[in-house]
């Protein structure tokens, strides 16, 4: 059976593959890999959602079809049943890849290019509204950074899934990618912290 934790991570996962251009997730369990989740489809005339099956044993998604997977199975959990996910035992491992040029950091930090400029982004399971209110004076503290075209967020209220993203202005242009990492770390940190409070005044074991 998948813990509320691990199913939390899975809701993550769906959202960033969807919202995020590039990003691949791979779930992992005792058997080995049991979904792989991409852009294209596997195949070039299969429906958003579509599940292929060209490997025994592993399911293949469109971005589409893992998220729209993971909302059904938070209607089923919210009707009563117990949270499980296509035929997995317990919580998998979430393997999530980036495209070409792109790059991970430590905590689940993402950059992809995007039209000719970087997109970076990070997902919580806090609401937008408390993302703004924890996040708000760290992004003032921050000071200026006029290498970022856009610093804003996306929610999905079907994953309860917040995405923060952040973009330049030019692939080509040099950016100060440090201090743009810096500060992503600390909402994210801060993020972390409010969910962990969050999670233990809900009762809701790690």
């Amino acid at each position: 059976m998948i813990s509320e934790p691990g199913f939390a991570a899975l809701r993550v996962a769906a959202t960033l593959a969807h919202t995020v251009p590039g990003l691949r997730v791979r779930l992992r369990d005792d058997r080995g890999v049991r979904a792989t989740i991409a852009r294209p489809s596997p195949a070039p005339d299969a429906p958003c959602g579509s599940v292929q099956r060209a490997d025994p044993g592993v399911a293949h998604l469109t971005p589409c079809g893992f998220r729209k997977a993971v909302i059904e199975a938070s209607v089923r959990h919210r009707a009563g049943r117990a949270l499980a996910f296509g035929d997995l035992d317990a919580d998998p491992a979430i393997d999530i890849g980036v495209p070409a040029d792109g790059r991970s950091w430590p905590g689940g930090i993402y950059r992809v290019p995007l039209e000719q400029r970087w997109l970076y982004a990070f997902a919580t399971t806090l609401d937008a509204e408390t993302c703004h209110e924890a996040g708000r004076p760290l992004v003032d503290a921050s000071g200026p950074l006029p290498e970022l075209d856009a610093l804003g967020m996306r929610g999905d209220a079907e994953t309860g899934v917040t995405v923060l993203y952040a973009e330049t202005a030019s692939t080509s242009t040099p950016v100060d990618e440090l201090r743009i990492r810096d500060l992503l770390e600390e909402l994210l940190a801060r993020f972390t912290t409010e969910e962990l409070l969050r999670d233990l005044a809900a009762g809701v074991r790690p």
